[in-house]
This record gives C-alpha cells, sequence and structure tokens, in this order.
C-alpha cells in the first residue's frame, strides 16, 4: 500500500507531568477509544496521535523515538 497523500494534519502544544512513555500510552488509549485499529502501515486512519518532541529529550527505544524519526518529513512540523 502506498503512503497517505491526504491528511488534515493538527498539532498541540502540551504542558504535561507525564512521563513520555505514559503520555504515549495515553495517546494510544485515545486512538482506540476513537476506533483506531491498527492492521496495517500506511493505512487509512481517522485518528494518528504522536509524540514529536518531548522537551530536549532524546529517546531511542523500540516503543517510542524522539525526536519523532519522520518529523521533518511532516508538512506541519
Amino acid at each position: 500500500m502506498s503512503p497517505l497523500t491526504s491528511v488534515n494534519n493538527r498539532w498541540a502544544l502540551l504542558d504535561v507531568t507525564l512521563s513520555p512513555q505514559k503520555l504515549r500510552a495515553t495517546l494510544l488509549e485515545i486512538e482506540n477509544q476513537f476506533g483506531r485499529v491498527r492492521e496495517e502501515r500506511w493505512e487509512l486512519r481517522t485518528l494518528d496521535l504522536d509524540v514529536i518532541l518531548f522537551g530536549d529529550l532524546i529517546l531511542d527505544s523500540p516503543e517510542l523515538q524522539i525526536p519523532h524519526p519522520r518529523m521533518r518529513e511532516r508538512a506541519f512540523v
């Protein structure tokens, strides 16, 4: 499947007390509450919540990479 070509992007600047991992878990929970189902990469989706930056933190784990590894490819960043 080819990458998405039409997406309605929005962003938000948040001030949180959560850890990056807890923030990601919370965002995934919100996606699930709105019916997001992850079956295939690059599939059409109604909601996609990402952590782009988290202060000046640099994190590279299997579950979460900060800064977001493709942030420079995103026109809205």
